[in-house]
């Protein structure tokens, strides 16, 4: 409903992922001064969003606790998209979170959850979108969760001899390596041989 309010109000493309929102903007105008350097003018901005979301009411984190103003890198679900590189990586917090994730289910005598060992799954399925030599290391994760004859039963953790251990244990040292990045589609308009710089803001809700 949001996001169809703010479109009728000329505000999109924009993104919605559970509470955390993401607008975008391209250049309604631009020109040229006579230093040569090219100026752009957008049709909104931060102010012209909360004009209207703030008399319904939506609980926006404040942007300098969480979130950010328009600009050509923005982090979203977890990743860091550059609009002017046209790259996605993930982001440095998340990058250290699911390394202490993936290791600490590495390193635990104790038996582990149906519902912990899922959870890792779905942490290694969400960076594989970055690490793709991680795709071939999820099947045996996978079996290794079918095999919980119900969602309360506890297994010990895979042996360090079992393939889903050694799988966790190259995501492990993949992690522990500068976080590399992946080239998405356009993120730019492009008009002829004039390329407009993009540019995104991210508004979690509280």
């Amino acid at each position: 409903m949001l996001l169809a309010i703010l479109y009728s109000k000329s505000i999109s493309p924009s993104l919605k992922c559970v509470d955390d929102f993401v607008f975008f903007r391209v250049p309604s105008y631009f020109d040229t001064d006579a230093a040569g350097m090219v100026n752009y003018s957008y049709s909104y901005d931060l102010t012209s969003v909360m004009k209207i979301t703030d008399p319904l009411g939506i609980p926006w984190h404040p942007i300098e606790v969480k979130g950010q103003d328009f600009g050509l890198q923005v982090s979203y679900v977890g990743f860091v998209w550059n609009l002017e590189l046209h790259t996605v990586s993930l982001s440095p917090k998340k990058h250290i979170k699911y390394l202490e994730k993936v290791h600490s289910s590495l390193c635990t005598l104790n038996a582990l959850s149906q519902k912990h060992c899922t959870s890792i799954l779905g942490t290694l399925q969400h960076i594989s979108f970055i690490y793709r030599d991680s795709h071939s290391r999820l099947p045996p994760f996978a079996s290794f969760i079918s095999k919980f004859p119900n969602d309360f039963a506890m297994r010990m953790p895979p042996s360090p001899s079992w393939i889903a251990y050694t799988g966790g244990k190259w995501c492990c040292l993949t992690l522990y390596a500068p976080a590399p990045s992946s080239h998405t589609s356009g993120s730019t308009l492009t008009y002829g041989l004039t390329c407009l710089p993009a540019g995104a803001l991210a508004l979690p809700l509280q």
